[in-house]
């Protein structure tokens, strides 16, 4: 008979300490649900953050897109990535692309132009968070540039480069405001 109590005493302990952790651990802590949407938000949040901020260098016309390819045509470029990149400061552009070998007139290899810009339009897709910029400007001896941008909010980013004489290349790199780009600029032919 003792033992009968026994166990139905541990059997209604056990019981009860069950549901008291069940309640405890239900309050306390949110389910997958919640993380799940918790983690998008931030995510989300994060996203426009950046976006915020890519936006405002384009708008400043205050950014450098540091190449880490060179594309003409069916051809890809072996480059110099911290020689090779397109700033725009305010009223200017400076556009640089230097192959990985060789020796050209702007010092290292490769050609550097700069020019006024004659042209800005910068649009904005707030819902897949990019934007899509169209610059032209006239450098020297090398004439008009048609410069055709496109921007991730991840700040992964595209230039396609039409020149004036029918030379055509496409720049895929990574945008960084002007204080850490981390380029080196060679000698301006005009």
């Amino acid at each position: 008979m003792k033992s009968k109590r026994l166990i139905f005493s541990i059997w209604i302990f056990c019981l009860l300490y069950n549901c008291i952790s069940a309640q405890e651990s239900s309050g306390s802590t949110p389910d997958k649900k919640e993380m799940r949407e918790r983690k998008k938000l931030e995510k989300e949040l994060e996203l426009q953050k950046k976006f915020d901020a890519l936006f405002s260098l384009l708008d400043n016309r205050s950014f450098v897109l540091r190449a880490e390819h060179v594309t003409q045509g069916a051809a890809n470029w072996e480059i110099n990535k911290s020689l090779s990149f397109v700033r725009v400061d305010s009223a200017t552009v400076t556009l640089q692309v230097s192959p990985a070998y060789g020796f050209s007139d702007n010092g290292f290899n490769g050609a550097t132009s700069q020019g006024t810009i004659t042209k800005y339009k910068l649009t904005k897709n707030d819902k897949h968070k990019s934007c899509d910029l169209s610059v032209t400007f006239k450098a020297g001896v090398y004439g008009v540039f048609i410069l055709l941008f496109s921007f991730s909010s991840e700040g992964i980013s595209s230039v396609n480069i039409v020149q004036e004489k029918g030379q055509a290349f496409r720049l895929d790199g990574y945008i960084y405001d002007l204080k850490h780009s981390g380029t080196l600029d060679g000698f301006i032919r005009q």
